[in-house]
């Protein structure tokens, strides 16, 4: 589930989802001069636990977003169509999925 923000849809809990992912050892969280970078941790062979399809959806964000700075993913993110209906902490539907440019 997301939630609507102030700069962009965030996961819903995802303070939570990311301190037990760093209890884990799945994540590393890295202070750097603009804010905190996650940073895979861990498990070397995690490509081999996804499927077929979960490799090509991280292909393709890897690709269109790969040289893209946080605030101009921000800034997309405020044009988007689930975005632009939904207020401020409001959920944002999966149903919006289907209309991202």
């Amino acid at each position: 589930k997301y939630i609507h923000q102030q700069y962009g849809p965030v996961p819903d809990k995802y303070s939570l989802c990311l301190s037990i992912m760093e209890t884990l050892g799945i994540i590393e969280l890295q202070e750097q001069e603009f804010g905190e970078v996650v940073l895979p941790k861990g498990d070397k062979n995690l490509m081999e636990k996804l499927s077929k399809s979960e490799i090509e959806v991280l292909k393709t964000v890897n690709e269109k977003f790969f040289y893209t700075k946080a605030n101009e993913i921000s800034a997309i993110s405020h044009k988007e169509k689930g975005y632009k209906e939904t207020s401020l902490l409001d959920p944002i539907s999966y149903e919006y999925a289907f209309a991202l440019n």
